[in-house]
């Protein structure tokens, strides 16, 4: 059974993946590596599809929301920390449609603290202010920032700018960070297969129960990737995933043990001689 050549194509792993027993059989049993490979490769496909995703409801935002806010920005400027605006204050920006303001300019003194304001977002002369959540603000020291100008048509720029590249720049750090933290669950998950084969006394090599828990990591990840794409928060979602992830580690691990069932290869994979 060992030499057997394997019947499931990895090509079709996103899919099988969800329900297919034999493809778990078939990888724990002929497949050759860690299948790591496949790994990264899925993840750079759902990254690709994901950041795609989130650029046209960027360009979206750019074109929708973006303007209306900007043309209320007054021509300002930096200068060895100290901030000066070319309008009466305190200014208040606010999202058009929306009750609470976005953000308060003021450099007299009346307002220097968020406790004196519903907005988000709080420019002093000499500080930035904003809310990292109900609870918490954050303060930034505008001497922190080099000497600037900055007017309607710049900040257009700047964030044309961020629009066009921004998320060209983050896809290899995210493909990277999310590459070797999906590496450390696939061990993990190992780990726990091993323990798995002894319940249901078969014998694999770690390398393949490995290649199982890679598989069971897959719907996951693309489950993940729909509820981002469609922007619907599942609370625990995170917590949820990992008995998916249990789930399909066991289902692999008993597939495997049922050395008595050949997979079943659909007509489509099947190569000839991989179901003999």
């Amino acid at each position: 059974m060992a030499n057997k050549k394997a019947g499931y194509s990895i090509l079709y792993a996103p899919l099988y993946s969800f329900f297919s027993k034999g493809l778990y059989r078939d990888a724990a049993l002929h497949w050759k590596g860690t299948c790591f490979g496949y790994l990264f490769l899925l993840l750079a496909s759902v990254w690709i599809v994901t950041l795609a995703g989130c650029q046209t409801k960027l360009n979206k935002f750019m074109k929708d929301d973006v303007p209306p806010v900007l043309s209320q920005v007054p021509d300002m400027a930096i200068k060895s920390g100290a901030l000066t605006v070319d309008a009466p204050q305190p200014l208040v920006i606010t999202i058009p449609g929306e009750e609470q303001p976005l953000l308060v300019i003021d450099t007299t003194g009346e307002i220097t603290s968020l406790d004196d304001t519903d907005a988000y977002l709080l420019v002093t002369e000499t500080h930035i202010m904003y809310r990292k959540n109900e609870s918490t603000t954050e303060t930034t020291k505008l001497a922190d920032f080099p000497d600037m100008t900055i007017t309607q048509d710049s900040a257009t720029g700047f964030l044309d700018v961020a629009r066009k590249y921004m998320l060209p720049i983050i896809f290899p750090f995210a493909l990277v960070i999310s590459f070797i933290s999906r590496i450390l669950q696939a061990l993990v998950a190992g780990a726990i297969g091993m323990v798995l084969t002894a319940i249901f006394r078969v014998h694999l090599a770690f390398v393949s129960v490995l290649r199982i828990a890679v598989l069971a990591l897959t719907p996951c990840i693309l489950i993940q990737m729909i509820l981002t794409l469609v922007g619907i928060p599942i609370p625990g979602v995170g917590l949820l995933c990992i008995f998916i992830v249990l789930f399909y580690l066991t289902l692999g691990v008993w597939a495997a043990s049922r050395k008595d069932e050949a997979p079943p290869v659909p007509s489509f994979e099947n190569r000839g001689d991989s179901a003999q």
